[in-house]
């Protein structure tokens, strides 16, 4: 049985976390990032900032739900939603939650007023942003009320009514470099916004 200490995807999964804070995506302990290899699910704890993820402190989870977990890391209550999604969109192999703040802000905007969930479209992305309201508490709930035709593909961005941003994807540096694209697209569409006079948060 390997450990996450000697495990190479532990190791490459460290490294993209670090990238993550680096981007400034993860301030305090807010985030969290899981991915599979294989039929093993890796995620972060819930006690350690992601710009100190090393891979010992990572949590693999075996498909039998049996967890190696020889720091007695806390993992993250979102443990169940990551597994709910993995279970439903075999296509997803990695889940982040972060808290770009241009994206966020501009999320925001989008959100206000909404009670249902809907997508949005911002320049520069090929894709629409699925935006969720605070009716729906967790991920995993507000996925059930989408239509039943709604899929990922090989990458998605859900925002989330303080809740910060998802990124789903089939590989973990795709959900990061999406992340860091939509965070750059957000920050042209805010600047323009204030450009028109439009009111920003």
């Amino acid at each position: 049985m390997k450990s996450a200490r000697i495990h190479p995807f532990a190791k490459q999964m460290a490294e993209q976390c670090r990238r993550l804070a680096d981007l400034g995506f993860s301030p305090g302990l807010t985030g969290h990032v899981s991915a599979l290899d294989d039929d093993l699910l890796w995620m972060t704890p819930l006690s350690v900032h992601l710009r100190d993820i090393q891979a010992e402190h990572l949590i693999p989870i075996w498909p039998d739900g049996s967890i190696y977990n020889p720091e007695a890391m806390t993992l993250p209550i979102a443990l169940d939603t990551h597994q709910a999604i993995y279970a439903s969109h075999p296509e997803v192999k990695a889940i982040v939650l972060a808290r770009p703040p241009q994206a966020c802000v501009w999320a925001a905007t989008q959100l206000s007023g909404t009670t249902q969930p809907r997508e949005a479209s911002l320049p520069g992305l090929e894709q629409p942003i699925l935006l969720l309201p605070a009716t729906a508490l967790t991920l995993a709930d507000a996925l059930e009320t989408l239509p039943v035709e709604w899929t990922p593909g090989d990458h998605a961005l859900i925002a989330m009514a303080e809740g910060g941003i998802f990124s789903l994807a089939n590989t973990l540096p795709s959900a990061l470099n999406q992340l860091e694209l939509l965070e750059s697209c957000a920050a042209v569409e805010l600047r323009a916004a204030r450009f028109r006079g439009a009111s920003v948060l």
